[in-house]
């Protein structure tokens, strides 16, 4: 069952530490983990996501390529782990 917010509310001290102002360090880690990847990107690609030389269609085989991509790490996880808990 999930807690409330409101039922495990940061201390302050916590709070003021966070890095981009939120009272949650899942969403800094991830923010963190997004910023982290655009560096990637911006090395190995040499643009933003600002570019202009993709077509509407050219985006939508990447985010398809891409969401491929998760499938198979999701089939490769459950394969792996869905038979260790088969076999606990």
């Amino acid at each position: 069952m999930y807690r409330s917010i409101e039922s495990t509310p940061l201390p302050e001290w916590v709070a003021n530490k966070l890095p981009h102002g939120t009272k949650d360090r899942i969403v800094e880690k991830v923010i963190d983990n997004y910023r982290s990847r655009s560096e990637v990107g911006i090395k190995k690609y040499g643009t933003t996501l600002e570019r202009t030389d993709l077509s509407f269609d050219d985006w939508c085989k990447h985010i398809t390529e891409e969401l491929m991509d998760a499938t198979l790490y999701i089939e490769r996880l459950r394969e792996e782990y869905g038979e260790a808990r088969i076999n606990d």
